[in-house]
């Protein structure tokens, strides 16, 4: 009989297969750990791109507004100065009213100076807003994942239930508790009480975003910079973070309510602003503009006469740069709109882009069969605010000039407010 059983295990084939299929599963879930692993940092690497870009775009779209603004604000002004000149001019015409033409005049210079003040303001204003918001959409789109605290941690943060409590909870205190956690608030309790109902029933994340005190005041939202105000230009730079986890014990932290560096989680975000401080603006003056065609033409007339004399040439060019530059600083202040300093449009455009930089980091998890790497994912982007085409530009177009090449040439430039319009498009995008 054992010789019986000896021959017929010895030609037993079952399950001979079984350890090529252990091979090939191990294989197999290999696979989709990488998988999973490069799926999810590919999902980092989008989330930080978009939140990128739409913080560039944002942020470039609010100064584009600006200058539009700026624009229709020079175009009030050259109408006014126009106004003015011809009401000094008309009560100049009769003695009696010259004391009338001085008030008026003075009044004209006051109101100029207090309109560059307020697009100086404005100016300032601009990036500080661009900056705010290019922050805000950046954190909002950078794929946040902290869950808010669970229903019981809500009962033992806020109403300081143990579990045997809870367990002894009946079906309408439940329903009643429950109600509270979804809507977040109780207006009957305290304002302790519910200060710590919004900290349960949201996600530090949520707060961190809707927190409007500043980090300077002793604030911790998102946005570090001193106030937004017209006196207060941001800084070039502006960082600001977000990290989240979970301790020891299970509990959900972040930094919004720990006073550690975000980087000290195992997850955070981080977005970096830059940009100009402000808008470098001068008053627009018309007179201004026909003595640099003036000044340009004795310097070309003198430098013919005196090609070879041409140190008399350079005496001459000297005494007019002089008398020029006195004469245009007075004219400077019968000004009729506003300009880029030094008409140098592209310096602060094109040439000066706002740049946010969105970085993400997870901390690496060992499961034990696998050890899923994250690190650090980095975007960057660059917009700008530019104008539709090279003519386009924050000076007025309701102006005598352009009258005259719509008059004479038939262009489409009197009080063509369109030529204000700015485009906003990204530059850079990493």
């Amino acid at each position: 009989m054992f010789a019986h059983f000896s021959r017929q295990k010895n030609q037993y084939l079952k399950g001979q297969i079984f350890p090529f299929l252990i091979a090939i599963l191990c294989v197999v879930i290999i696979m989709i750990m990488i998988t999973v692993n490069l799926g999810q940092i590919g999902i980092f690497k989008t989330d930080v791109s978009i939140a990128a870009d739409s913080g560039a775009l944002a942020g470039a779209s609010v100064l584009s507004a600006t200058l539009l603004q700026l624009g229709l604000q020079s175009d009030s002004m050259y109408g006014y100065m126009i106004v003015t000149a011809i009401a000094v001019i008309l009560c100049l015409t009769n003695p009696e009213l010259i004391a009338t033409a001085i008030a008026m005049a003075i009044a004209f210079f006051i109101k100029c100076l207090t309109q560059w003040v307020q697009a100086l303001g404005t100016g300032i204003l601009a990036w500080s807003n661009a900056k705010r918001t290019a922050m805000q959409y950046a954190f909002q789109n950078a794929g946040v994942d902290e869950p808010r605290p669970g229903f019981k941690q809500f009962l033992k943060g806020v109403y300081g239930l143990t579990d045997t409590a809870i367990n002894n909870l009946s079906a309408s205190q439940v329903s009643s508790y429950y109600d509270i956690y979804l809507k977040g608030d109780d207006p009957s309790a305290t304002t302790t009480v519910r200060k710590l109902i919004q900290q349960y029933t949201q996600n530090g994340f949520s707060r961190f975003m809707s927190y409007t005190k500043l980090r300077s005041d002793g604030g911790k939202g998102f946005w570090p910079g001193p106030k937004i105000e017209p006196k207060k230009a941001s800084p070039y730079q502006l960082v600001s973070g977000y990290g989240w986890g979970q301790d020891s014990s299970g509990n959900l932290i972040n930094s919004y309510d720990n006073t550690d560096d975000y980087m000290d989680f195992a997850n955070y975000v981080e977005v970096e602003v830059m940009g100009m401080s402000r808008y470098l603006l001068d008053l627009y003056s018309p007179l201004n503009v026909i003595m640099e065609k003036i000044k340009t033409t004795l310097n070309s007339m003198i430098d013919t006469a005196f090609r070879l004399v041409w140190f008399l040439a350079a005496v001459l060019n000297a005494i007019i740069e002089i008398v020029f530059t006195i004469v245009e600083f007075i004219f400077q202040f019968l000004a009729g709109g506003i300009q880029f300093s030094g008409d140098n449009v592209a310096a602060q455009t094109s040439n000066w882009p706002l740049t946010v930089i969105v970085r993400r980091y997870k901390k690496e998890t060992n499961l034990g069969l696998w050890n899923f790497r994250y690190g650090a994912v980095k975007a960057q982007s660059q917009a700008v605010a530019f104008p539709e085409t090279s003519d386009h530009n924050i000076k007025p177009t309701c102006t005598i000039n352009n009258l005259f090449r719509q008059i004479v040439y038939g262009e489409d430039r009197s009080c063509n407010t369109s030529l204000h319009l700015f485009e906003t498009k990204l530059i850079f995008a990493q």
